[in-house]
């Protein structure tokens, strides 16, 4: 049988926006210019869309998220444009967990407990 292999998803380096500031929180709604989503392939289901994205971001909290190792899964991407002009790209494979990525680092987002729920 094979071991179960839990990978963590989150880099030591922190996110920090175009002033310089570190994500400790992802933007709030109202800081958010637009939200986009890269098409995915058509038999999966996304697991945001733009507005469920937006209604979903208060839930995040900074965190580590659990990845088992031979889930299968896709993985769907996008970008985040604030008011400010500054640009977060995330990326997910899941729905409890976010991972975005700027200029100048990455930093992972977990919703509840962040466990792998596949």
């Amino acid at each position: 049988m094979k071991s179960l292999v839990l990978v963590t998803a989150i880099l030591a380096m922190s996110a920090t926006s175009a002033d310089g500031r570190s994500f400790q929180s992802l933007p709030k709604p109202a800081e958010i210019f637009v939200i986009a989503c890269h098409p995915g392939p058509k038999e999966f289901t996304p697991y945001f869309t733009p507005d469920s994205l937006l209604k979903a971001l208060p839930e995040f909290r900074k965190g580590e998220a659990e990845i088992r190792v031979g889930a299968k899964r896709y993985w769907q991407s996008g970008v985040i444009v604030l008011k400010d002009k500054s640009i977060l790209f995330w990326s997910t494979c899941r729905t409890n967990f976010i991972h975005i990525a700027t200029a100048d680092g990455t930093v992972s987002f977990i919703r509840g407990d962040g466990k792998d729920n596949f």
